[in-house]
């Protein structure tokens, strides 16, 4: 039996007809594909707002602990700043810093140095005699108040004749004077005559000497002159009259008359152990007993 090409196309067979489906069906598919497409797209550029505030509250928050200038809290408005560190930072920043050149505080001095042997120390406290450090004027300083050591209270090296006895001296009287109970080697003078009825220079009242005084003694009326007059008298022998008969003496010869001293010896009962005015004034008073 003949079959009817038209037939054919009705019952789906026809070429052109499946193509024009299947055209269709991609183009559909197409589209498909391509509004999946856009939505990926879309939704690869839309940023999460919670991932956008986490992060713009991370870079902002005062409590950072790279957020050094911040110090309230944005969220509830409270000073953030630690009072014990605020306080902390104040007081260091108000210490006085010995050593910097300006005084302050308790500070007695400061000169800016690192020299403790100066008139201002390296703890910001004055030089003074006794602190133990050797500074300007000491000849010493072992910062203690025993004179009877190397180095005594005045911050001076112990010698003799500073009056302060120390280990070797018999005795020490402050001065290097011959003859007036301790010698210029601070040994003991304890043989001593006394002036009678007459006033020395010197103000000295008697004078002295290691071995026992005796008055008709070249020795001793020098000693005697000398410490009545001066150290540095210039006290020589001379030959003296008087009305009672002639002995020697001795003078200073570097002085003049007024007031010329004879501390006369080797005389007899009458003149030995006087002492005369050599310009011509008569016995004054005694200078040894006899």
């Amino acid at each position: 039996m003949d079959t009817d090409p038209a037939s054919s196309t009705d019952g789906g067979s026809d070429p052109s007809a499946g193509s024009t489906v299947s055209t269709t069906a991609t183009t559909t598919t197409t589209a498909s594909t391509t509004e999946t497409s856009m939505t990926t797209t879309t939704a690869s550029t839309t940023v999460d707002p919670s991932t956008t505030d986490t992060a713009d509250s991370t870079a902002s928050d005062p409590t950072s602990a790279t957020d050094s200038e911040s110090e309230t809290d944005p969220t509830t408005g409270t000073d953030t700043t630690d009072p014990s560190e605020s306080a902390s930072s104040e007081s260091t920043a108000g210490d006085p810093l010995c050593g910097n050149g300006d005084p302050e505080g308790d500070e007695a001095c400061d000169d800016g140095n690192l020299i403790n042997t100066d008139a201002c120390k390296n703890d910001c406290t004055n030089a003074v005699c006794g602190d133990g450090v050797v500074g300007p004027g000491d000849e010493c300083d072992d910062g203690n108040d025993d004179n009877s050591d190397p180095c005594t209270t005045n911050c001076t090296d112990a010698e003799c004749g500073d009056g302060f006895d120390q280990g070797g001296e018999q005795c020490d009287d402050g001065n290097l004077v011959e003859h007036d109970g301790c010698d210029a080697q601070c040994v003991d003078e304890p043989f001593c005559e006394f002036f009678v009825d007459f006033d020395c220079p010197t103000g000295a009242t008697m004078f002295c000497d290691t071995s026992a005084v005796t008055c008709d003694s070249t020795d001793d009326a020098i000693a005697a002159c000398e410490a009545c007059v001066g150290e540095g008298a210039n006290c020589q022998p001379f030959q003296d009259v008087d009305s009672c008969n002639e002995g020697n003496g001795v003078v200073d010869l570097d002085s003049d008359c007024p007031g010329v001293l004879n501390f006369v010896y080797q005389g007899d009962v009458c003149n030995n152990g006087i002492v005369t005015d050599h310009c011509g004034g008569g016995n004054l008073g005694t200078w040894c007993t006899p």
